[in-house]
C-alpha cells in the first residue's frame, strides 16, 4: 500500500482561479535611540591606522614538528629519543610581532612571545587545526643582566639554540609517555579495587608542543641562467599552545 505525502498550505484558495495566496510578512521598523547612535558614531565611527604597528608584524615560513605521545614499551625497547627525522613534518607560516610588546613572559632562561600559526593543510585537531591559531613561542636567551632581565635579550647561536630546545623537546617527549603510563596504572588500580576512591582524580595532560624551524630561501648560484636557492634555517623555537598561565 503506497502512501503519498502532500504539502498542506495554510493559505486560502479562491474558488475561481485555484491559486494559493501566501500571507504577507509584516516588517517591523524601530528607530534607534538618537543619543546611543550619536555616541556609537563618535566612538567607533572613526579609525586610526598605525603604520608602525603594521611593520612590526613579521611573517615567517616555518617547518613544524609536533611532539607525539608514544607507547612506553616501544620507547624502552628501542631506546628512542625525539627525532625530527621520524616526526611528522607540517609546513606553514607564523605571524610574529617583533616588538618588545609581544613578550608575554620572561623566565629564568626563556622568553615567551605571542604569535599566530597557520599550517598548510590544517591539522584535524590540536595545534594548527584552525588558521591564525594562537600560540606561544619560547626561545632561550643569554642572561646578561641576572638582576633584572630587560626587553633586549641576547640569543644563542643557531647551533646552541637548536641543541638546547632539542633536548627540552625530548624531555617533553618522554614526560608525555610517562604521564600516559601513570593514568593507565590509576585506571588499573580503580578497576581492581572493590570501591571507587572517595575523591575525584584530576585529569591532567601536557599542552600540545613541538619544535618549529623558521627558514628563508637564499640564492646560492645560477645554473644555465636560472637562479638556484636553498632553504636556510634562521632560528629554532619551542612552540606551545596558548594558555592563560605559563609556568617556567
Amino acid at each position: 500500500m503506497s502512501v503519498k505525502c502532500h504539502h498542506h498550505h495554510s493559505s486560502s484558495t479562491s474558488s475561481g482561479s485555484g491559486i494559493a495566496f501566501l500571507p504577507q510578512k509584516k516588517h517591523v521598523f524601530s528607530s534607534p535611540n538618537c543619543d546611543q547612535l550619536k555616541e556609537a558614531l563618535q566612538s567607533r565611527g572613526a579609525c586610526e591606522f598605525d603604520v608602525k604597528r603594521v611593520f612590526q608584524q613579521k611573517i615567517m615560513q616555518i617547518d613544524f614538528y609536533p611532539i607525539p605521545t608514544c607507547n612506553l614499551n616501544e620507547l624502552i625497547h628501542m631506546k628512542m629519543a625525539f627525532d625530527i627525522k621520524a616526526a611528522d613534518l607540517l609546513s606553514g607560516n607564523i605571524q610574529l610581532n617583533i616588538s618588545a610588546n609581544s613578550i608575554i613572559g620572561i623566565g629564568a632562561f626563556k622568553t615567551a612571545h605571542s604569535a599566530r600559526l597557520t599550517l598548510f593543510p590544517l591539522t584535524h585537531s590540536g595545534i594548527g587545526s584552525e588558521p591564525n591559531c594562537e600560540i606561544v613561542l619560547k626561545r632561550p636567551y643569554i642572561d646578561d643582566h641576572p638582576a633584572e632581565p630587560g626587553p633586549l635579550f641576547t640569543c644563542y647561536s643557531l647551533k646552541d639554540e637548536s641543541n638546547m630546545l632539542y633536548c627540552e623537546a625530548n624531555v617533553l617527549y618522554w614526560a608525555k609517555v610517562l604521564l600516559k603510563m601513570t593514568y593507565k596504572f590509576i585506571d588499573h588500580a580503580i578497576d581492581s579495587a572493590k570501591e571507587s576512591p572517595p575523591f575525584r582524580i584530576p585529569c591532567l595532560h601536557f599542552v600540545d608542543a613541538g619544535l618549529l624551524l623558521a627558514y628563508s630561501y637564499v640564492p646560492v648560484a645560477t645554473v644555465g641562467g636560472t637562479a638556484q636557492s636553498v632553504k636556510s634555517s634562521s632560528m629554532v623555537i619551542l612552540l606551545d599552545h596558548n594558555i592563560f598561565i605559563v609556568y617556567y
